[in-house]
């Protein structure tokens, strides 16, 4: 088998760091790619301000790094994801990716926070 090999009953798999933070990885029904996903706690749908700034985040492509930022519609809540195609992962190139995914996601925190005031 070429790619990563996984094996997941509930076909997803949530990752807690010791802050508390939860980064999700969910596998496509088809098993074709993996949702990389990440909950920005405290952003709400009625936060304009900070609904501009990410609109103009997913446009920058570049520093998005293929990530994306989403409604999640059950919690009005802003969420990060990234999706990666599983036949061209492997173990090390997935711990490459969700290693860049926290970071983006830590970088893009630290210039809300500053923003906020």
């Amino acid at each position: 088998m070429q790619g990563l090999a996984l094996s997941l009953a509930t076909g997803a798999v949530c990752f807690q760091q010791a802050n508390g933070e939860k980064w999700v990885i969910e596998v496509a029904g088809d098993g074709s790619h993996l949702l990389l996903h990440h909950n920005f706690s405290g952003l709400r749908v009625g936060d304009s301000a900070w609904m501009n700034k990410l609109l103009e985040l997913n446009a920058d492509y570049s520093f998005m790094q293929g990530a994306w930022f989403g409604l999640h519609q059950a919690t009005q809540s802003c969420r990060i994801f990234k999706v990666l195609q599983i036949d061209s992962l492997t173990a090390n190139l997935m711990c490459e990716h969700l290693k860049a995914f926290i970071h983006l996601a830590s970088v893009i925190k630290k210039d809300f926070s500053v923003g906020l005031g």
